[in-house]
């Protein structure tokens, strides 16, 4: 375990996604990125290579923002090709869903682009990963590995019908692991199961999360209506480092990021490997 593993959580459903819900996820996503990856290692954020935000890392992101007009070009055949109806259609669906006006005009860019795709299979290939510095492919902190025109179609091998979430840094704790995967469940079920207006709603905090200069992480959990204990436990002093204002607390394990390898594994129900005083409240 060092710095440059990451754990990746795959996001799937027996029932497969539509791409309303696609749509949703990656919406959430954009706006709560800069502020999720706090809730790991601060060394994740210089993973630029494995897990570059949406906006750097996609095909659609360096078609619409990079700074190579020639890498612009070469992605430009994924942005959305959408006929004034159906894109009428999608500004409606994107109004009646997401709160993104106060924030910042690329964010917002971004996301109009990705509520223009009319296929989830077309949506899939816009957020591949571009080109990185040494050619080769860029690595997305989110990967869609779904086909499918307005419904996802039966996985296979390289498309398993879900959404892998690369954010999180090489670990073998399972507390944080189980706490990441609240955060992320909540993510899911908002983008499944939620009423459009609580969606637009959520998005609506996002935002107001995103655009403040203190307790970003708080307010995000918060907004997701994580369950206090996961609050708890990504915002106990005894595991974030550094001011809380913008960009500079980081999740830290207690032993300063040093495994104990003869206890490596917690598991629920087990105490802290690091002693009674980081265990999780019940």
């Amino acid at each position: 375990m060092e710095c440059s593993t990451g754990f990746h959580v795959h996001l799937g459903h027996k029932h497969g996604w539509n791409l309303l819900q696609v749509k949703r996820f990656v919406t959430l996503w954009v706006l709560v990125e800069p502020i999720l990856i706090h809730l790991h290692r601060k060394d994740r954020i210089a993973m630029a290579k494995w897990c570059r935000k949406l906006e750097e890392g996609t095909c659609l992101g360096q078609a619409l923002f990079h700074a190579d007009r020639n890498v612009r070009y070469r992605q430009a055949g994924c942005t959305p090709r959408s006929s004034p109806a159906e894109r009428a259609r999608n500004r409606e669906n994107m109004a009646a869903n997401c709160e993104i006006s106060g924030a910042d005009a690329r964010k917002r860019e971004f996301l109009h682009n990705v509520w223009h795709y009319t296929t989830i299979s077309e949506l899939t290939d816009a957020l591949a990963g571009g080109e990185d510095e040494e050619n080769d492919f860029a690595r997305p902190s989110i990967r869609v590995r779904i086909r499918g025109y307005k419904k996802s179609e039966n996985p296979t091998v390289n498309s398993p019908g879900t959404i892998e979430v690369r954010t999180m840094h090489g670990t073998l704790d399972a507390d944080h692991i189980l706490q990441w995967l609240v955060v992320l469940q909540k993510m899911l079920d908002l983008s499944r199961n939620a009423t459009a207006e609580v969606f637009k709603g959520t998005t609506g905090l996002m935002v107001r999360a995103l655009n403040r200069t203190d307790q970003r992480v708080y307010h995000v959990l918060l907004g997701l209506q994580i369950h206090p204990r996961t609050v708890h436990y990504f915002m106990s002093e005894t595991n974030r480092v550094g001011d809380n204002t913008r960009d500079q607390d980081w999740w830290v394990y207690p032993d300063v990021d040093k495994v104990d390898w003869l206890e490596p594994f917690m598991v629920p129900g087990h105490s802290a490997t690091h002693g009674a005083q980081y265990n999780v409240p019940v």
